[in-house]
């Protein structure tokens, strides 16, 4: 008895799922979610194209700035060397006594 309805439920089903078939509505979507799909696959391989572009850029950006920032630098302490340089030779007996002063200073400190 539970053997044969089971039997009768496994073949509605079976027949439901073929009449299913038929209809023009499941070709639709079917067809629908294929496109969206496709779609979606789209959207996903733009979305990585443009954030790889947008890496790339931000990356040249930041090498830009670090270039601009060590040029910079660079000439800034090309001009305090100068600068110390010309101080030097035009007062040398006082660069000396300031760098012993510094000397000395930097040697009591470093005792304790």
């Amino acid at each position: 008895m539970i053997t044969s309805r089971l039997n009768e439920v496994k073949s509605d089903v079976k027949n439901a799922a073929n009449e299913a078939r038929n209809y023009p509505e499941v070709a639709d979507i079917k067809n629908d979610a294929a496109a969206l799909r496709d779609d979606a696959a789209g959207l996903v391989s733009r979305v990585k194209a443009d954030g790889s572009a947008l890496a790339s850029k931000v990356g040249h950006n930041l090498q830009d700035a670090a270039s601009e920032q060590y040029a910079h630098l660079k000439e800034t302490t090309r001009r305090t060397a100068d600068k110390l340089e010309a101080k030097v030779h035009a007062d040398p007996l006082k660069a000396v006594m300031m760098a012993a002063g510094v000397g000395f200073l930097v040697g009591f400190l470093t005792r304790r």
